[in-house]
């Protein structure tokens, strides 16, 4: 990606000054096309109304959700396209760990306090490395989810160093089991996992064993997931809905607690954790994430 004038960007950031400072750095790199979003809500109706080339967004955004539940949301819906830049500005030292165990990742994150320099370095090498997966990203905005499939698998082949060998496998696996190809998938998952073991890989396998209805199967997988990554709060919701498909609401509510924790403000996770907890007949405990 080439940042010049006709690049889109959308800042979201909860304090002023910052958002000013940069919206300043960007111009020294001759980015003018910004808008800026102060919180979750306002940037959702933004990303929802236009496609941006770039998303600078702060992690802690006060009220509201933060900016990993924010890019959760907007994946999830399809509002944000693959081939969008989602850089993640955080003060947290341990951000590290939640991406790392997280199934929406960013493109790339950067640590407060930066230079200038700093940030329009890792602009660039973040974009650089997208770009490997853009033939693919094009075809699926494009509805063409069969050829993105074969090219992810052409760009595995290609790759020339084992991140973007992974990073093609990952988006292929995602695919093949959002379009039913559950036994390519299982294929897929199960080389790389003979190849490392990745809690992404194993996510994938339980998610697919649970559309296949061996619950007891998905959930052996997934305590073995958390047990590597007790952050990966996808994992969470899907031993709690293997749990809810048992009829197991109250142990379903406590694992859907674990995730509330570590992600509090994730609209859906909330409704499915009081949800459990009147199921179970816990309606006192269940007002407060419902309201």
């Amino acid at each position: 990606m080439a940042f010049d004038e006709n690049t889109t960007v959308l800042i979201v950031e909860d304090a002023l000054t910052m958002a000013q400072g940069m919206r300043a750095i960007l111009a020294m790199a001759g980015v003018t096309q910004t808008e800026t979003a102060s919180n979750a809500s306002d940037a959702q109706g933004r990303l929802r109304g236009r496609r941006y080339d770039v998303v600078l967004c702060d992690y802690n955004l006060g009220h509201g959700m933060n900016g990993q539940e924010l890019l959760e949301a907007m994946r999830k819906t399809g509002a944000l396209s693959l081939s969008t830049l989602w850089v993640m500005i955080t003060g947290e030292r341990h951000y590290g760990q939640v991406m790392s165990a997280a199934e929406m990742t960013p493109d790339d994150y950067v640590l407060k306090p930066f230079t200038a320099q700093l940030l329009l370095d890792r602009l660039e090498a973040a974009a650089r490395r997208k770009a490997w997966l853009t033939p693919a990203h094009k075809l699926l905005d494009k509805g063409r989810a069969e050829q993105a499939i074969q090219t992810l698998l052409d760009l595995a082949q290609q790759a020339q160093s084992r991140q973007q060998r992974l990073d093609a496998l990952r988006l292929c696996g995602e695919l093949q089991t959002r379009e039913g190809q559950y036994e390519a998938a299982l294929e897929l998952y199960r080389a790389v996992l003979a190849q490392a073991d990745l809690p992404w890989a194993k996510m994938g396998v339980a998610r697919i064993l649970a559309e296949q209805g061996d619950g007891a199967g998905s959930s052996a997988l997934l305590d073995q997931v958390l047990a590597a990554a007790p952050r990966y709060t996808e994992a969470y919701d899907l031993l709690a809905q293997n749990l809810v498909d048992d009829g197991d609401y109250a142990q379903a509510s406590t694992v859907l607690e674990k995730a509330v924790a570590l992600s509090p403000r994730n609209f859906q996770r909330l409704h499915c954790f009081g949800t459990a907890l009147l199921r179970s007949g816990e309606a006192t405990r269940a007002v407060e994430p419902l309201q």
